[in-house]
C-alpha cells in the first residue's frame, strides 16, 4: 500500500509543477539536456521510442524520475505535445527537468495498432527501461512517478494500480476489486 500511495503522490506532486513554470517559459538551454527518439523496447512497433530531458548537470544524488504519458483518447496522439514548447501543453518534459527531474514522454501502442492492455503494458516496458538506465542518467530507480491527460492520465493511474510486473501480463496484475477489502458475511 505505501508504494502505492506514494506512487499517487508523484503524479499529484507531478500536477502542481504544471503551476510553476508556465507553457510559455522555457528553462535555459543549457540546464537541460534533451534525448529524442530513444527505443525503450524492441519489436515492430514504430510507436515504442520516448524523449529524455535531464538536468544538464549531473552531478549530485540521483533524481526522482517522472513518466509523462500523452492524452488522445487512445485513438491519437503523440509524444512531441510534452517536448516541444510549441504546443504550450502543460507538464513538458524540459519543465520538469529544469526543476530537477529526469523526465521522458513516451509513445505507446494506440488502440487502432493494438488494443486494450497493450497501450498499459507498453508504459510498463517504458517504466522498466528507465528503471535499467537509471544509471545512465542519473536516476533514481526507486522514485518514478508517472502524468498523464486525458488517456495519458488513465493510463498513468493504471500504471500506479497494476500491481508488480514480475514478467506477467498487465490483465492477470488487474483484477476486479484487488486492493479493497472483501466484506465478510455472516455465518
Amino acid at each position: 500500500m505505501g508504494k502505492k500511495l506514494a506512487f499517487l503522490i508523484a503524479v499529484v506532486a507531478g500536477s502542481a509543477c504544471e503551476c510553476v513554470l508556465s507553457s510559455d517559459q522555457s528553462p535555459a538551454a543549457a540546464t537541460v539536456t534533451v534525448i529524442h527518439d530513444i527505443r525503450y523496447r524492441e519489436g515492430p512497433s514504430k510507436q515504442w521510442r520516448l524523449d529524455l530531458a535531464m538536468p544538464a548537470n549531473r552531478a549530485g544524488k540521483p533524481r526522482p524520475g517522472i513518466v509523462v504519458i500523452h492524452g488522445g483518447g487512445w485513438l491519437e496522439g503523440d509524444k512531441s505535445s510534452f517536448t516541444l514548447h510549441k504546443y504550450g501543453v502543460p507538464g513538458n518534459i524540459e519543465d520538469f527537468a529544469a526543476l530537477g527531474f529526469v523526465a521522458v514522454t513516451i509513445n505507446y501502442r494506440l488502440s487502432g495498432e493494438a488494443p486494450f492492455p497493450a497501450a498499459l503494458e507498453d508504459c510498463r516496458c517504458a517504466v522498466r527501461w528507465l528503471r535499467a538506465h537509471a544509471g545512465d542518467y542519473n536516476l533514481d530507480p526507486k522514485h518514478i512517478g508517472a502524468y498523464g491527460n486525458s488517456a495519458g492520465g488513465h493510463l498513468a493511474l493504471l500504471l500506479g494500480m497494476a500491481g508488480p510486473w514480475r514478467g506477467r501480463p498487465v490483465s492477470r496484475t488487474l483484477k476486479p476489486g484487488a486492493g479493497r477489502r472483501q466484506r465478510q458475511r455472516p455465518a
